[in-house]
């Protein structure tokens, strides 16, 4: 091999592969890595491999000295090509990161989370890492929401065959009897009145009523639409739990008894 030895990473080796821009940047017109920073030749190995570095890390090192332990150079400029000191500045990770245009550093610049509640030190939690954070408030939100379900789920009563609803009795039947004719509704599908002001119902659209041509006060029938239907308890100082019919390929059809009682004024229809 002939002719003077090249010198790499000197000033002489960095200045030939810079370009002033009218912007103030200095650009790397070396090769560029994938991730769009320089990388400059500092050595060659017994192998005759080039030994490569971060462009503007190498110059940063030349001419203001080490990068202090811990932190990172960060581009001023947002021109990963720049290796302009003046353009660069030493920064931990997580700062570097939240600088950057990343979904991580868009996220880390909002001020409020997506349900408008500030991000403070009180209502803030920062992950482990330091790198994620969480509202408070909407974390305490969506526990009390998922405990509500849970407490909800719990007082269903899903119903194969037959239950009772207080005085309300609830028993699957293969088919629809003869006679019977739909009661339209435009709100809830009541099938238990009370003097008092509490009732059965379901809510529109999850099953159908039906009752005898000759009424019966204390008999009528339902045809679940979908795969279920909850009853629901209506009362202000208490309730029965929630019973939950089935429908579906089990067979959607119910009779609902209220049960009568003997009084003095004669019979009549008790729902609890």
């Amino acid at each position: 091999m002939t002719g003077r030895p090249r010198r790499f990473g000197t000033a002489g080796y960095i200045q030939t592969r810079c370009q002033v821009m009218p912007s103030g940047c200095v650009e790397w017109t070396g090769t560029v890595a994938r991730d769009g920073y320089g990388s400059a030749v500092v050595g060659i190995k017994a192998n005759g491999q080039a030994i490569l570095r971060v462009a503007h890390v190498v110059v940063w090192q030349m001419w203001r000295g080490p990068v202090p332990d811990g932190l990172e150079l960060d581009h001023l400029c947002r021109n990963r090509r720049c290796v302009n000191p003046v353009h660069l500045e030493p920064v931990t990770p997580i700062v570097n990161m939240r600088r950057g245009v990343s979904p991580f550093a868009l996220n880390a610049r909002k001020t409020h989370c997506k349900r408008g509640h500030e991000f403070t030190a009180e209502s803030t939690y920062l992950t482990p890492d330091g790198r994620g954070r969480q509202c408070r408030v909407c974390c305490k939100e969506k526990m009390r929401a998922i405990r509500a379900k849970k407490e909800t789920m719990m007082k269903i009563h899903t119903v194969n065959r037959m239950a009772a609803q207080g005085d309300v009795l609830f028993r699957r039947i293969e088919a629809l009897p003869d006679g019977v004719i739909e009661q339209k509704s435009d709100g809830q599908i009541v099938v238990a009145h009370s003097e008092t002001g509490h009732h059965h119902a379901l809510e529109p659209g999850e099953a159908k009523l039906f009752e005898k041509i000759e009424r019966d006060p204390m008999v009528c029938y339902l045809q679940i639409a979908g795969e279920y239907a909850d009853v629901v308890h209506h009362r202000p100082h208490d309730t029965h739990e929630t019973i939950r019919l089935l429908g579906g390929t089990l067979g959607s059809f119910w009779e609902v008894r209220r049960q009568r009682e003997w009084t003095p004024e004669g019979l009549r229809r008790v729902e609890d």
